[in-house]
């Protein structure tokens, strides 16, 4: 159940994509630049070692409006503060570039805490979100109703295992 997919995995579902590191969020001046158009996206690592963490996204919507997903709950303001400081400052995430990039955006996102404390299942929740609302033209709100929805109906003890059933079937041809 506590099963990682791998960016081949994701890739059958969303396409090509390169997973960013938070600190290459420092490479961008605007938000535009980012997410250029409506339903553009953005898988973001926050590292908690070299190329090892936790998967989040940021998806642009339309009027403007922007939501940023962590299966934590945690807002962008807030994320990095999982990360010990020291860890943050050696792999350059000592600066909330997110937050810098949002100021004055409408921005919501998740608060619901999804994810288990032990599981590995951010990139399934981060590929349902994306496929759901981008590639599916589901509003935002659906995300959440599916995952309730699911752990209610099949009588599972947490999101995780709801996350997993939703995405069980997701497997790489190569």
């Amino acid at each position: 159940m506590n099963t990682p997919l791998t960016g081949k995995q994701i890739e059958e579902v969303l396409g090509k994509f390169e997973p960013m590191l938070y600190s290459k969020l420092s490479e961008y001046d605007t938000i535009e630049e980012l997410l250029p158009n409506v339903y553009s996206w953005r898988v973001i690592l926050l590292e908690t070692k070299a190329y090892t963490g936790h998967w989040t996204n940021i998806i642009r919507l339309p009027d403007d409006k922007y939501y940023y997903f962590n299966s934590y709950g945690d807002s962008f303001k807030k994320d990095l503060n999982l990360i010990p400081r020291m860890v943050r400052k050696i792999l350059g995430e000592d600066v909330n570039y997110l937050d810098i990039l949002l100021k004055d955006k409408s921005v919501t996102w998740n608060k619901v805490k999804y994810q288990g404390k032990t599981s590995q299942v951010c990139g399934r929740y981060v590929m349902l979100c994306i496929d759901l609302i981008c590639n599916m033209k589901r509003p935002v709100s659906e995300f959440h109703s599916l995952l309730v929805k699911t752990k209610r109906d099949l009588k599972l003890k947490s999101f995780d295992e709801a996350i997993v059933k939703l995405t069980d079937r997701v497997e790489a041809t190569y």
